[in-house]
C-alpha cells in the first residue's frame, strides 16, 4: 500500500481549499473504457513502483516563472482522484501535512525541488515525494511534468508528462466572485479599506491578495495588479504580493514596472532567493543577458540546488553563445534532477550549435525517451540529421512533430530561413524538401511558401530553371502570392525573357496597384526590350505612388530590399532619364538624373553619364 499526503497551503499558512473543478465523476465518466490524461499521468507514474509498500508526498505543482496560482492545487487534486480511484494508495487529511509547510515557510505554488522534496519526505516519514512543473500552452492548455524523488537516494525514480486542458476556469470564476463578495462585506463592516497597522495589515491584505492570485489565474492581469496592490499598501512588507505583482507586470509586457517590483522585493529581503530569480528573469527578457546572469548567479548562491535557476541561467550562456558554461549549468540541473526532460533538450541545442551533432542527438533521444510528446525536440534532432545528411531519418522525425503538433512545421521553415540567410543554400534547401516532403502526405497542408522559399534559395545559387519551377508551383496553390509573381519575373528578366518578365510584373500590378517596385521592373524589362515609351510610363507611375503608401508596403512584402524612402525613388528617377536619353528627349532626361542625384547622392556616377549621354542630342 502507497501512502499518499497532498498539501494545499496558502502563503504562509494552511487554508481549506475550495474544490476546484474536480474530476472525481468525470475522469471516467459514463463510459470507464476512456483512459484520461491523469490515468495516463499517474500509471506512468507508478508502473515501476508497483506493488511496492511506501508512503508517498504529492506536493504542488508551480510555474516555471514562480507566480502563485492555483493551477497546481487542481492538478494536484485531478491526479490523487486517480490515485484513489486505483485502489493502490491512502489520501491522509490535509491537516496532517500542514504544520510541515507551516514550517518550511512553502507557499502554495512555491517550486520544489529534489532537496526540498527530501526534506519535506523526511519529516513527514515518507519514502517518496512527486514533484512537478507546470507550463502554459495555447488553447487554454498546460503541459504537466511529474517527477516521484527517492527521498532516500534523492534520485528521481520515474517521470511522465501531459498535456491537459484547463476546464476549471469556470470554477475560478465562480471563486473570484465570492472573494470580491467577501471583501465587500469586510469593507462594509469597517466602512472603508481597513488602514495597516501590525495588526490586522497581513490579515487584511491577504484578502486582496488571493483575489489578485485569482485574477493572475484568470488572465486578468490590470485587475491583479490593482489587488496585489492593495495587499502592498495594507501590508508594505508583503514580499510575495510584490513578486507576483511583478509576474503580473511582465505578462502585460512592462519588464520595467516588473524589475522596480523585484527591486523592491530585495530590498525587503535581501536573502530571498526568488528576488533574484525574479530579476534575472525579467532582465533576461529585456535582453540584458549579463544583468540576468548577475542575478542568476546570486539566486544560486542562496539556493544552489535550485535546477531550476541553473537551467535558466545555462539558457542565457547559450543565448550569449558561451556554450561550455551554458553545458555546465546543464550538468548540473541533471545532477540535481535526472529525469527532467527539458534540460535535455536544452544540452542537446547547445550541443547542435556547437556542431557536435552526436552528443546533441544523444540529448535529443534522452529528452525523448523521458517525454515522447515534445514536438520541438523531433524537429531540433530533425534538423541534426539534415546537417549529417541523414535525410530519412530527418524525414521521420519531421512527420512524427507534424503527428502532434503541425503548426511548428512553420517553425521548420523558419530554420530553413535562417540557413538560407547564412549562405548555406543547399541545407536550406534540403529543408524546404523535406518540409514539401511532409506536408504532400497531408491534404489541406499545401504550403506555397516552402515552394517559394526554396526557390529563392535555388535562386541564390543562381540555378534560376529550378527556382522558376518551385515559385511556379507557389502561384498554382496560391494565386495571389504577390512575392511570388515578383521573385519569378526577376528570373526571367536575368534570363532575359522579358516577354514573361513583363506578364508576371503586369499580374502583380493587378493584385497590387500600389506596388512601385512592379513598375520598376516591369519599366526595366521594357526598356531591355527597347520600348522606351511603355518604360517611362511604368517609371512615372513608380515615382508618382504615393511614398508613404510605398513604404509600408515594402515593409509588408520586400523586407530585403530595406526601407522605402525618398532616397529610394532616386533609382525611379535615374532609370527614367536613362529612357528619355535613348529616345533623345535630352532636356527630361538630364532633369531626371539630377534629381536621382539630389534624391541618392550614391547614384551620382551613374547619373553624369546619363547626362553627359543626353548631352551629345541637344
Amino acid at each position: 500500500m502507497v501512502l499518499l499526503v497532498v498539501p494545499t497551503l496558502l502563503y504562509g499558512q494552511a487554508t481549506k481549499a475550495p474544490v476546484l473543478g474536480s474530476n472525481r465523476d468525470v475522469a471516467v465518466g459514463a463510459n470507464p473504457s476512456i483512459v484520461t490524461p491523469y490515468q495516463m499521468l499517474v500509471g506512468e507514474l507508478l508502473k515501476e513502483l508497483e506493488g511496492v509498500d511506501k508512503k508517498v508526498a504529492v506536493t504542488g505543482f508551480s510555474y516555471s516563472d514562480g507566480r502563485d496560482s492555483r493551477d497546481g492545487g487542481v492538478v494536484v487534486e485531478r491526479i490523487t482522484t486517480e490515485l484513489v480511484k486505483s485502489k493502490k494508495v491512502k489520501v491522509i487529511e490535509r491537516k496532517e501535512i500542514t504544520k510541515v509547510f507551516e514550517e518550511l515557510k512553502f507557499q502554495r505554488s512555491g517550486a520544489i525541488d529534489s532537496g526540498s522534496a527530501k526534506e519535506i519526505g523526511k519529516m513527514l516519514g515518507a519514502d517518496l515525494v512527486i514533484v512537478g512543473t507546470l507550463a502554459e500552452l495555447p488553447d487554454k492548455q498546460i503541459e504537466i511534468n511529474a517527477r516521484v524523488v527517492g527521498i532516500e537516494s534523492g534520485e528521481v525514480l520515474s517521470a511522465a508528462s501531459a498535456r491537459l486542458k484547463k476546464d476549471w476556469i469556470d470554477e475560478f470564476r465562480k471563486l473570484l466572485v465570492a472573494e470580491t463578495k467577501l471583501i465587500e462585506e469586510t469593507a462594509r463592516k469597517s466602512e472603508s479599506i481597513p488602514k495597516p497597522d501590525k495588526s490586522n495589515g497581513l490579515n487584511a491584505a491577504k484578502k486582496y491578495y488571493e483575489r489578485g492570485v485569482t485574477n493572475s489565474d484568470l488572465k486578468e492581469y490590470d485587475k491583479a495588479i490593482a489587488d496585489f496592490g492593495i495587499a502592498i499598501a495594507l501590508y508594505p512588507a508583503y514580499a510575495e504580493a510584490y513578486f507576483n505583482r511583478g509576474v503580473a507586470y511582465g505578462y502585460k509586457g512592462d519588464s520595467d514596472k516588473a524589475i522596480i517590483d523585484f527591486e523592491k522585493l530585495r530590498e525587503l529581503s535581501p536573502t530571498y532567493w526568488k528576488a533574484y530569480y525574479g530579476l534575472g528573469y525579467f532582465y533576461a527578457g529585456k535582453y540584458n543577458y549579463d544583468k540576468a546572469i548577475e542575478n542568476f548567479n546570486v539566486a544560486i548562491e542562496l539556493n544552489p540546488d535550485s535546477a531550476l535557476i541553473h537551467g535558466f541561467r545555462g539558457f542565457m550562456y547559450s543565448v550569449k553563445g558561451d556554450f561550455d558554461k551554458a553545458i555546465q549549468d546543464y550538468n548540473k540541473v541533471i545532477e540535481i534532477d535526472p529525469k527532467y526532460p527539458r534540460i535535455y533538450r536544452d544540452r542537446g541545442d547547445a550541443y547542435y550549435s556547437m556542431r557536435s551533432y552526436e552528443a546533441a542527438i544523444d540529448d535529443y533521444s534522452l529528452a525523448l525517451s523521458l517525454n515522447p510528446s515534445d514536438a520541438n525536440v523531433y524537429m531540433n534532432r530533425g534538423l541534426v540529421y539534415v546537417n549529417l545528411g541523414e535525410r530519412d531519418k530527418a524525414v521521420a522525425d519531421f512527420k512524427k512533430l507534424l503527428d502532434i503538433d503541425s503548426t511548428l512545421v512553420y517553425n521548420l521553415g523558419k530554420r530553413a530561413v535562417e540557413y538560407d540567410q547564412k549562405g548555406e543554400y543547399d541545407k536550406a534547401i534540403e529543408t524546404y524538401s523535406i518540409v514539401i516532403d511532409i506536408l504532400s502526405v497531408r491534404p489541406g497542408l499545401q504550403w506555397p511558401w516552402a515552394y517559394y522559399s526554396r526557390g529563392t534559395s535555388y535562386g541564390h545559387k543562381k540555378d534560376f530553371n529550378r527556382a522558376i519551377a518551385d515559385v511556379t508551383k507557389a502561384i498554382e496553390i496560391d494565386p495571389t502570392i504577390i512575392e511570388g509573381y515578383f521573385m519569378r519575373g526577376l528570373y526571367y528578366k536575368i534570363q532575359e525573357n522579358y516577354t514573361l518578365a513583363i506578364n508576371d510584373y503586369s499580374k502583380l500590378i493587378e493584385i497590387a496597384p500600389d506596388d512601385a517596385e512592379a513598375y520598376y521592373h516591369r519599366g526595366n524589362s521594357y526598356s531591355a526590350k527597347k520600348e522606351y515609351k511603355a518604360a517611362i510610363s511604368d517609371y512615372t507611375k513608380a515615382i508618382e505612388i504615393d511614398p508613404s503608401l510605398s513604404a509600408k508596403y515594402f515593409e509588408k512584402h520586400y523586407p530585403w530590399l530595406g526601407a522605402m524612402t525618398q532616397k529610394a525613388i532616386g533609382k525611379y528617377y535615374l532609370a527614367r532619364g536613362q529612357a528619355y536619353s535613348y529616345i533623345s528627349k535630352s532636356d527630361k532626361a538630364m532633369s531626371d538624373a539630377y534629381q536621382a542625384m539630389k534624391l541618392d547622392p550614391e547614384l551620382e556616377a551613374q547619373a553624369k553619364s546619363t547626362i553627359e549621354f543626353a548631352a551629345k542630342w541637344r
